[in-house]
């Protein structure tokens, strides 16, 4: 089944390929270094500042002083940073060079325009212009995308990184806001938190009355 699944994956990517400049993009992915070198697993999640219990922050930040040997001020604002088997709690600001073009802050909402079109969201919260969704609608009639994903299985696993990787191929801006959470699973680990139990979690983390 695996190897099915990876076929599938394979066959999807080389198909949305023929989308303008999308083939070249997907062919370049292994040239992009993000911190260290040879290493593209990367995940970022905008967790509230209450996803942490104290002495789970401190863990984290120990860990993040012992490995990268470096110290920052804790009390400002984090991202939870996934690199291979690291993981770690780091200022959002450590990101700007390297992968925010831009950011925009209002209350406890953040906004940041991504450089790299590798970066993609695994989940159903996407925004999208008309006038990007047009050039989409035009782009999936021209080459028949529609009917070939209905009748591809496991479509869906590579649709994820396209959806990412589509902006830049029609030269649109990428934006990352951290103002939607669809509960899924722990970032930490993994626990499935689509639950009743988890629902109440995080109704109770952002203020939400649940009675």
């Amino acid at each position: 089944m695996n190897d099915y699944h990876q076929h599938n994956i394979d066959k999807v990517l080389k198909e949305f390929g023929k989308v303008n400049n999308l083939k070249i993009i997907i062919n370049n992915w292994k040239k992009y270094n993000f911190f260290r070198k040879d290493n593209n697993d990367i995940v970022i999640n905008f967790v509230s500042t209450n996803y942490f219990n104290f002495f789970k922050k401190m863990r984290l930040y120990i860990k993040y002083i012992i490995k990268e040997k470096n110290i920052f001020n804790p009390f400002q604002k984090k991202i939870f940073y996934s690199e291979g088997d690291f993981r770690y709690l780091i200022p959002t600001k450590f990101l700007n060079l390297k992968l925010f073009k831009k950011n925009i802050y209002l209350n406890n909402i953040s906004a940041h325009l991504i450089n790299s079109p590798f970066f993609f969201v695994n989940g159903c919260q996407h925004i999208y212009s008309k006038e990007y969704l047009s050039t989409l609608a035009k782009n999936f009639k021209k080459y028949n995308l529609v009917n070939f994903v209905y009748n591809t299985p496991f479509s869906g696993s590579s649709l994820e990184i396209i959806w990412g990787l589509l902006p830049s191929a029609f030269k649109f801006e990428k934006w990352y806001l951290d103002c939607l959470h669809r509960p899924r699973k722990n970032f930490y680990n993994y626990i499935r938190e689509d639950t009743k139990k988890g629902m109440k979690k995080y109704m109770k983390m952002y203020g939400i009355n649940h009675e």
